[in-house]
């Protein structure tokens, strides 16, 4: 038996505002910033088992850094059965489209009760949980899950839409782990009051002000379209800034443009943009996906895809996964595993 998302009942118009706060919040631990993630992406993702989030490192994705889930159950269910994966199947699940199920990124038709690694499933009467997994070159990521006793395909709809709160997911943990200088301060209407540095020029100016007014359309109580919203909200503008909200103690209301880049990768030569996008190929995301978390325009994607692959010396795509697992692993100086 499977199990499909019905995602025109899904409350996505009340719950764009909940995700963008939650994803950039800069006050509370991490463990608190996971429960407020949790809650805001729960009523979304829940499967009626309820909804958990963690962080990882990429050479061990087993043990978990930091947790949260209404349901601590769920938690340890999902780290058992990560515990019990081989370390092909973890690099193939984590290099997975990366808002798939479980059962799509391994391939598994009958769900992962049917793969004989997955006692731990069999054991809870489960069958799959859809995920949500986001990293780059730093090595660390964040990963949501939630359990089903059925079979769970993820829709192109809700897929889509779970990519791109990924990328905020992602680049609202980069912000957290080493908050940079604020480059822009704007108003809510897209006026620009205050920059530095290159944020002064012109385009840049521009390119901010666009932002701005794209994160207020859709983190709008109640936007009129959800879709239209995340699609033009993305999370990075020209690649280097992320759009943040900031109260003053009067109840004012400003957004902040905070330097967002992801890490490059030095022993490749890879820049910044160059990796990321990499990455994200790698994990099967499209250029129009790549472009929307990059904050670039699809031809720009092409060319630091092409740029990349000629300094990692790889001419077919396909080659990627592997060999980003490879440069990733290296980069944080664990041995390849055999």
């Amino acid at each position: 038996m499977t199990a499909r998302a019905s995602d025109k009942s899904r409350p996505w118009r009340s719950s764009l505002a909940r995700i963008a706060d939650a994803c950039y919040a800069s006050v509370g631990t991490e463990h608190e910033w996971l429960e407020g993630i949790v809650n805001a992406v729960g009523p979304i993702m829940d499967l009626g088992l309820s909804v958990a989030a963690w962080t990882f490192r990429l050479e061990e994705f087993t043990p978990v850094e930091t947790v949260a889930a209404a349901n601590l159950e769920v938690i340890r269910v999902l780290q058992q059965t990560s515990a019990e994966s081989p370390p092909d199947e973890a690099w193939r699940f984590l290099l997975g489209r990366r808002a798939k199920s479980a059962s799509e990124r391994l391939h598994l038709k009958r769900g992962l009760a049917s793969h004989p690694a997955f006692e731990s499933i069999r054991q809870h009467q489960l069958e799959d949980f859809s995920a949500l997994t986001v990293y780059d070159v730093s090595g660390v990521g964040v990963a949501l899950a939630a359990p089903s006793r059925q079979v769970f395909h993820t829709s192109r709809l809700l897929g889509n839409r779970l990519e791109r709160i990924g990328a905020h997911l992602l680049a609202g943990f980069r912000l957290r782990r080493g908050l940079t200088p604020v480059d822009a301060v704007l108003a809510p209407d897209g006026r620009l009051l205050d920059a530095t540095g290159d944020a002064r020029t012109r385009e840049n100016g521009e390119r901010l002000q666009q932002a701005v007014k794209a994160f207020d359309r859709a983190c709008s109580r109640r936007p009129s379209d959800p879709d239209e919203a995340l699609r033009g909200w993305q999370a990075l503008v020209s690649g280097r800034w992320s759009i943040v909200q900031s109260f003053e103690s009067d109840g004012r209301r400003y957004l902040l443009a905070r330097r967002n880049a992801p890490g490059s990768i030095e022993r490749a030569a890879l820049s910044h943009l160059e990796a990321h996008a990499l990455i994200l190929r790698a994990q099967g995301l499209s250029f129009k996906m790549v472009a929307y978390e990059l904050g670039v325009s699809n031809s720009v994607v092409y060319q630091l895809v092409q740029s990349g692959k000629k300094k990692l010396g790889i001419n077919n795509e396909a080659e990627l996964p592997a060999m980003m697992r490879s440069t990733l692993l290296r980069g944080t100086g664990k041995p390849k595993p055999a």
